[in-house]
């Protein structure tokens, strides 16, 4: 289905009387993002989840084996103004739970009023209690407000909640792009598609940074364009801006634009 809505082929649908491409509807559901990018987490080698999962969390971790995950699974919840809770997803592994709550890469942000009602969920709970929880914001994220409410999660859940951390999508896209180490053709099979997926939230999925830039071969800079060669000699009295400019430029550089700048003075 993801390859078919890549593509333009999956079609359209009717929604409140409106045709609307397959692609267009997919976009506009956080919850599309969290079947999509974590069932196929699912298939990942244990090698891969424990990379993914020690980069959510900013720490190495093996959790052990992934025993199941729960999407959107209700809990009750006594004494509050709403009588259930539904956590996005949570990855039952054989040594501890994480609990993911999942914002796309645009629109509603995350809030710390739901975070505490899941967590307390899971902590009343006799299934989820008996294991070690480590807690997930991702996406809908600002670290200026989210950083500081996340701190005051973990003091809350100091007895039940092992590690926690925040971070947005375009992060995980950088992740898997660069980061990802060791995978076999299979793994690698199944994180560009999660990547393809991102993408379609309008996440940068383009594998450039600016270390690649920098050591990419580009010609010398050379001034010898038409164009310039048409400036008039007198616009050009001044050039210690240029002179400070070119200091930091190769060799190569420096020579055609002494030979350019000697061409003028002459």
């Amino acid at each position: 289905m993801l390859t078919a809505i890549l593509n333009n082929k999956a079609g359209r649908i009717e929604q409140a009387g409106e045709s609307l491409p397959w692609r267009d509807v997919f976009k506009t559901y956080e919850d599309l993002l969290t079947a999509t990018v974590f069932e196929r987490f699912n298939y990942l080698s244990q090698h891969t989840q424990n990379q993914f999962i020690s980069f959510l969390l900013k720490s190495p971790l093996d959790l052990g084996h992934l025993l199941n995950i729960e999407y959107w699974p209700r809990f009750s919840i006594e004494n509050n103004s709403q009588s259930s809770v539904e956590p996005d997803l949570i990855l039952c592994f054989e040594n501890a739970n994480v609990l993911i709550e999942v914002k796309p890469p645009s629109g509603g942000g995350q809030y710390y009023a739901q975070w505490e009602r899941e967590v307390s969920a899971l902590k009343n709970n006799p299934l989820y209690s008996n294991k070690k929880l480590y807690f997930v914001a991702l996406g809908g994220v600002n670290e200026a407000i989210h950083n500081d409410e996340l701190t005051k999660l973990k003091g809350e859940f100091s007895d039940f909640i092992t590690q926690a951390n925040i971070l947005n999508w375009q992060q995980v896209a950088s992740f898997l792009l660069n980061d990802c180490q060791g995978c076999d053709e299979r793994d690698t099979c199944i994180i560009n598609d999660i990547i393809a997926a991102i993408g379609l939230y309008g996440v940068n999925t383009l594998n450039l940074n600016w270390q690649q830039f920098k050591s990419h071969n580009f010609k010398p800079l050379c001034l010898q364009h038409n164009n310039l060669q048409q400036v008039s000699k007198s616009s050009l009295k001044d050039w210690q801006p240029l002179a400070k400019f070119t200091s930091s430029l190769n060799q190569n550089t420096l020579n055609n634009l002494r030979s350019w700048k000697n061409s003028y003075e002459q």
